[in-house]
């Protein structure tokens, strides 16, 4: 499962490049965005969007990446960060508090740009919207990527009992829209 969902998305990259205005949904568990260059973490064994991304940028696109999720996408950061390209953008927003895998300091020394958004405890969509059209949607326009890959966890959903953040099905559309 976990190589078939790898495939899926490196498939879903050909497509994109091939076809910029066709846009890929890729269904796939397990997750990614914890997995390092040498380690699997937290329920995930490949990073799917870092290896993704990695795929695109061999091929010369400048790739975005952003994750959402009650956590921080620590594996994607640490994959991005040693690709050590200013052709690779990383934007994680994460829920503050907690165990939020940011704990480790923001890596430095790489041309690759991370870009890290805490949202507070119990915010619903109308906060996270503002902290996207703020801080997220103007480094993703500055970037001028020519592929955007969104890694999204829906653990930030008002249902889920590790967290205090409320979205609902629809916020995760809007979000998804406006990026």
């Amino acid at each position: 499962a976990a190589l078939c969902a790898v495939g899926a998305v490196c498939d879903a990259v050909e497509v994109a490049l091939q076809n910029p205005s066709v846009r890929s949904f890729c269904a796939v568990r397990p997750p990614g965005h914890h997995a390092g260059r040498a380690r699997g973490e937290g329920f995930c064994i490949f990073n799917n969007v870092a290896i993704g991304g990695l795929h695109a940028h061999a091929q010369g696109a400048r790739v975005a990446i952003v994750d959402f999720d009650r956590h921080h996408g620590n594996g994607t950061e640490e994959i991005i960060t040693h690709a050590d390209s200013e052709d690779l953008l990383f934007i994680s927003s994460f829920q503050e508090g907690g165990h939020t895998y940011a704990d480790h300091p923001q890596p430095k020394g790489s041309l690759s740009q991370n870009i890290r958004v805490s949202i507070p405890e119990h915010s619903d969509y109308s906060k996270i919207k503002i902290l996207y059209a703020t801080e997220v949607i103007p480094a993703i326009k500055d970037f001028k990527p020519h592929l955007l890959m969104i890694s999204a966890g829906f653990d930030m959903h008002h249902s889920d009992p590790l967290t205090n953040l409320t979205l609902d099905a629809r916020d995760y559309g809007s979000l998804t829209h406006m990026l």
